[in-house]
């Protein structure tokens, strides 16, 4: 609406400001993921008021695959020359997958290559699969009383979180289809785009592609690391107390970004746009690893039992939850944190 100056002018006189025409070729997708799990855990009886829980859990996880090869994936850091010009950037798509590349998704990319895996020494997921999702477990249980009224018990572990199917519709209809942004230019009096047509005579603009999206290539699965250590002591008169400090540490975690951004600068985009990454492309979003997530919190607990079984139980949790994220449309967008603490509960229950 910027070039006419007013939107609902622009809107009667059927001038827009810039549209999108999403065509495909093919839309369909049935995707399919191996995965395999193995562990081992053992009970160690050290004295007889020690007991020590230990294991170790080993998962593997290829990505997607898609029965009908309608998956792709950006390469960034591949370089190719045509027309005695540097070209930075290509596209991978599953060995047999030619069938469905869209004409105008091609042509719009310009001397961007478009490889197969095979080509590139990819498998037909276009992911390297992670063979190091190794999960340790340990636990324990101190008696530290001889009388049995204390008791100190901690554990430690490392959980896998799978991406499960984010990265296969990230990927999806891609190649196949013709994502196509077109931004209005008006030439002496005469707008480019106007309704009911309201897109260029040839769809295949370059520049006007929104890769969306890709993926790292080595993109890992995300863990978590979980902690805790709790004291426990009869009090008496049936009255127990609990101190608790738990915690758990996020790691390897998706995030969303613009590859092909523009670094902050002073000279604004229009000059600045000559120093695009990718600028056969309006965009080239990703997801990598990369954001952390951290959550602690400490636990005072009283219980105690009453007549007619009921039970009465009070406790105050002191928490902290902090989340690290970058932002789906820019990497440069402040770093979020979300803290929580002091929440105290009573309640009464039927034991």
């Amino acid at each position: 609406m910027s070039y006419i100056g007013n939107p609902f002018g622009a809107f009667l006189l059927g001038i827009p400001d810039k549209t999108f025409l999403d065509s495909v070729v093919q839309n369909k997708l049935q995707g399919y993921d191996p995965a395999y799990a193995y562990y081992a855990q053992d009970d160690w009886k050290v004295t007889p008021r020690l007991t020590i829980n230990y294991g170790i859990r080993y998962e593997l996880h290829p990505k997607f695959y898609d029965h009908l090869l309608n998956i792709s994936n950006f390469l960034p850091d591949y370089q190719s020359v045509a027309n005695g010009q540097s070209v930075l950037g290509a596209v991978v798509i599953p060995n047999g997958s030619e069938s469905i590349l869209s004409p105008v998704f091609a042509a719009s990319i310009g001397p961007t290559p478009i490889f197969t895996a095979s080509q590139v020494g990819l498998p037909q997921n276009l992911h390297y699969t992670n063979k190091y999702d190794f999960a340790p477990r340990f636990g324990f249980a101190y008696r530290a009383t001889a009388d049995g009224k204390t008791v100190i018990r901690g554990g430690y572990g490392k959980f896998i979180e799978v991406p499960l199917g984010s990265l296969l519709g990230a990927g999806y209809a891609i190649h196949s289809a013709n994502q196509g942004f077109y931004n209005q230019s008006i030439t002496n009096g005469q707008p480019a785009l106007t309704f009911p047509y309201p897109f260029p005579s040839n769809l295949a603009v370059e520049g006007s592609q929104f890769f969306q999206q890709a993926s790292d290539l080595h993109y890992k699965e995300a863990y978590v690391q979980e902690w805790n250590l709790t004291v426990e002591r009869d009090l008496g008169f049936n009255t127990g107390l609990r101190l608790s400090y738990e915690g758990n540490h996020g790691s390897d975690m998706g995030v969303q970004v613009n590859l092909g951004e523009l670094p902050p600068n002073t000279i604004g985009f229009k000059a600045a746009s000559q120093f695009l990454k990718f600028p056969y492309f309006g965009e080239v979003e990703s997801e990598v690893n990369g954001g952390i997530q951290n959550y602690e919190a400490f636990t005072v607990e009283a219980n105690k039992r009453l007549s007619g079984g009921l039970e009465w139980l009070e406790k105050a949790i002191d928490q902290r939850d902090l989340d690290v994220t970058l932002q789906w449309d820019s990497p440069y967008e402040p770093l979020r944190s979300d803290v929580r603490f002091r929440r105290l509960l009573r309640r009464m229950k039927l034991a």
